[in-house]
């Protein structure tokens, strides 16, 4: 499943927001998900919480990766090590490839 965020923000005022729509979608599907961040362009601190929280909520049982990086949001990870916690992919083919890769696997 993809989750693509529309906004060019994830701040203080829509974090929140994200969060709990994301974990109320992610509760009634229990699949492995990628985030589209290609419309991304600002993150603080709240909007990088809330993909810890999300990390959090999906659990050891699934996946979660990140996709469609801009370079804000690469800089935001990266300055704050997140990107040694989470996968990342290129964009969303990437990210489906992927999925398709594990699901063959098992």
């Amino acid at each position: 499943m993809i989750l693509t965020v529309e906004k060019p923000r994830i701040d203080s005022q829509i974090a929140g927001v994200f969060r709990d729509e994301a974990e109320d979608y992610l509760s009634d599907n229990r699949v492995d998900c990628a985030v589209d961040l290609s419309n991304v362009r600002f993150m603080d601190s709240t909007g990088l919480s809330s993909l810890v929280s999300l990390l959090k909520f999906i659990g050891p049982d699934r996946k979660l990766e990140l996709c469609g990086l801009t370079p804000q949001v690469t800089k935001a990870l990266k300055l704050t090590r997140l990107d040694d916690i989470f996968v990342t992919r290129a964009n969303v083919r990437e990210a489906e490839l992927a999925r398709e890769a594990r699901a063959a696997m098992s």
